[in-house]
């Protein structure tokens, strides 16, 4: 599948974000004086492994972030039971936001909407995240 890619600017600084590859953020760096400086590791151009998270710079957490033991817990007397992270069985890591594709609906030069369209694992939460995210707005202060 062919990534889309928006990119965002906001004085020298400059984020790429491709929604297919599970909305993540591939490039956050500044470009000043004909040098580069990354904020996050740049995700390699060839990457498009959902299930590599931590070959990328910034991916979301949504349902819910961090590793859930054994891939269960219980909630209100029931017990949830989620899909395991294929490389972290049997337990369920950073929800499935990171391995689902993104829409985006709107872009300005600093700013981008999206929001979860489809999902490439199947669970029991659902996702609701935020329809508004500004990545970028007047740049940081150096």
């Amino acid at each position: 599948m062919e990534q889309t890619r928006y990119t965002l600017r906001a004085g020298t600084l400059v984020a790429e974000v491709r929604p297919e590859y599970g909305g993540r953020i591939t490039h956050f760096h500044r470009q000043a004086d004909g040098s580069r400086q990354n904020f996050f590791r740049a995700t390699p151009e060839e990457s498009g492994d959902v299930y590599a998270p931590f070959k990328t710079g910034c991916y979301p957490l949504v349902p819910f972030s961090n590793r859930i033991d054994q891939g269960r817990f219980v909630f209100q007397g029931r017990v949830i039971e989620l899909l395991p992270h294929p490389q972290a069985i049997p337990h369920a890591i950073h929800g499935h936001g990171a391995v689902s594709v993104w829409a985006v609906t709107a872009q300005t030069e600093d700013t981008i909407r999206r929001y979860i369209v489809m999902s490439r694992t199947t669970g029991p939460l659902p996702i609701r995240p935020p329809r508004r995210s500004a990545w970028m707005s007047r740049g940081f202060p150096w």
